[in-house]
C-alpha cells in the first residue's frame, strides 16, 4: 500500500515517533539503572513488570479509537468480567500467570493482544515470542529494550531455541510474579509467499491446509508448556477477526504497521474469540498435542469463514450489559450493594469496550524514571566541574611563571 507523505502525515511521524522513541529511552535508563539490585531476584524482575506497565500504556494510548470485543463459548462471558459497585463493566477478570495462544494476521496483532492484557490489568506481564532479527532493533530491542522484559528471541534453530526457551521461562518459574505468554503458533502472517509455503508444508505431510491461517508449528508451544508446567493453569486460545477484512484479502496489505501508527488506517473495530483450555487436559505426547493443536485451527479456520461472511464471530448477539443491576441490602444502619446474582449468572457470550487508558495522565509516570539520574548527572557534572577548575588554574599557575 502507498502512503501519501502530506504535512499532517509528516508532522505525526515525527510527534508519534518522538514518543515512542522518548518513552523508550527512559524505560531503557531504567532497565540499566535495575542491574544494580539484579542480585534480588524477586526485587528486579517486579521492577521490570512495573517498567512494562509504563511502556505499554503508550501502545494502549495510540489505539483509543479502537473497541474490543470477545466472547466465552462455553462458561459465558460474566465469569471473565470485572465490575465495580455499580454493576459497571471496569475490566476483564483472568488468571496473572496464563498461556495465550493467537492466529497471527498482521505484525500488529501484538499491539491488539496488549490492549487485550490492559484491560485485565496485566499489560506489565506479557512476554512475547518473536524472531531473533527484532533483537537488534536500537533502544527496543538492542542491548535493552524487550531482553530486559524476557522476551523470547527464536533463530529457527531447534538446538539453540529449545535453550533460549528453557533458561527463558525458567527464570518466569523462579520468581512469584504474573506472566502472559503470547505465542503465534504459525510463527508469521500471511502473505502469498507464506501461504504457498503453508500449502506445500501440508502436502508434505499429508495434512489439510487451512483457508484463512497458516498451518501451526506445535513444537515451540509444546516445549513452553511442558517447562512451565503446573506454574500455569489455563491456555487461552484467540482467534482475532479485523473489521474492513474481507475473504481472500492479505490482512497485512490492508493493515500495516506504518499505516496503523501514522496514517490512521487501522480497524476500528477487532473482534476476538475467546476460548479456554485447562493445562492439564490437553495432551502430553508430542504427536497427539501436535494433532491437538491442528484440531484447534480447524477450529478457528471454520469460525474466521462465519467471520468472513457475517462480519461476525458466533454468539456475538448475546453481549453483556455494560451495567447490571445492583442490589441494596441493608443490615440494620449499614447499606451493602451487590451485583444482581440472577443477572450476573446469564449465559451472556459476548462483551464489547472501547480500547482506551484509565487516565491519560498515566502517559507522564515513564517520565519520572528518569529521576535516578538527576543527582547522578550533578555527580558528574560537578567532578569534571572540579577537573575543568583544576586544569584551568594549572595553566594560569604556568602562565605566570
Amino acid at each position: 500500500m502507498e502512503y501519501r507523505l502530506t504535512p499532517v502525515a509528516v508532522v505525526k511521524y515525527l510527534l508519534i515517533g518522538t514518543l515512542l522513541v522518548g518513552q523508550s529511552s527512559c524505560v531503557v535508563a531504567a532497565q540499566i539503572l535495575s542491574l544494580l539490585f539484579r542480585p534480588w531476584k524477586n526485587a528486579y524482575s517486579s521492577w521490570h513488570v512495573y517498567c512494562e506497565e509504563l511502556w505499554s500504556q503508550h501502545m494502549v494510548a495510540l489505539k483509543t479509537k479502537t473497541k474490543d470485543g470477545g466472547e466465552a463459548m462455553d462458561e459465558g462471558i460474566e465469569l471473565l468480567l470485572r465490575r465495580n459497585s455499580l454493576g459497571k463493566i471496569v475490566g476483564l477478570d483472568l488468571p496473572s500467570r496464563l498461556i495465550l495462544i493467537s492466529n497471527h494476521q498482521v505484525y500488529a496483532d501484538w499491539i491488539y493482544l496488549w490492549c487485550f492484557a490492559y484491560m485485565a490489568n496485566a499489560h506489565g506481564a506479557v512476554k512475547i515470542i518473536l524472531k531473533d532479527a527484532l533483537r537488534k532493533l536500537p533502544i527496543f530491542g538492542l542491548v535493552c529494550g524487550m531482553q530486559f522484559f524476557d522476551f523470547i528471541f527464536l533463530k529457527r534453530k531447534l538446538a539453540a531455541d529449545k535453550v533460549i526457551i528453557t533458561q527463558t521461562l525458567e527464570r518466569s518459574r523462579s520468581v512469584d510474579n504474573p506472566m502472559w505468554l503470547v505465542i503465534f503458533p504459525e510463527g508469521t502472517v500471511i502473505s502469498e509467499n507464506t501461504r504457498a509455503r503453508s500449502k506445500a508444508f501440508a502436502d508434505k505431510l499429508g495434512f489439510v491446509d487451512r483457508t484463512y491461517l497458516l498451518l501451526p508449528r506445535s513444537t515451540g508451544l509444546h516445549l513452553c508448556m511442558a517447562t512451565l508446567d503446573d506454574t500455569v493453569e489455563y491456555l487461552y486460545d484467540v482467534t482475532v477477526g479485523y473489521e474492513g477484512v474481507k475473504a481472500g484479502d492479505i490482512p497485512e496489505e490492508k493493515y500495516t504497521i506504518r499505516g496503523t501508527f501514522f496514517h490512521d488506517i487501522y480497524p476500528k473495530k477487532v473482534h476476538m474469540h475467546l476460548r479456554r483450555w485447562r493445562i492439564d487436559s490437553i495432551p502430553v505426547n508430542a504427536d497427539a498435542f501436535n494433532q491437538w493443536l491442528l484440531d484447534r485451527w480447524k477450529e478457528k479456520d471454520a469460525l474466521l469463514e462465519e467471520f468472513y461472511r457475517t462480519g461476525k464471530f458466533p454468539l456475538e448477539e448475546n453481549k453483556a450489559p455494560l451495567f447490571l443491576p445492583v442490589e441494596r441490602v441493608q443490615h440494620g444502619t449499614e447499606i451493602t450493594s451487590t451485583i444482581s446474582s440472577t443477572a450476573a449468572t446469564r449465559k451472556n457470550t459476548c462483551v464489547e469496550f472501547p480500547v482506551k487508558l484509565d487516565n491519560i495522565l498515566d502517559l507522564t509516570q515513564v517520565w519520572f524514571l528518569l529521576l535516578p539520574y538527576v543527582p547522578l548527572i550533578g555527580l558528574i557534572m560537578k567532578v569534571f566541574g572540579r577537573s575543568y577548575e583544576s586544569g584551568r588554574m594549572g595553566s594560569l599557575a604556568r602562565g605566570e611563571l
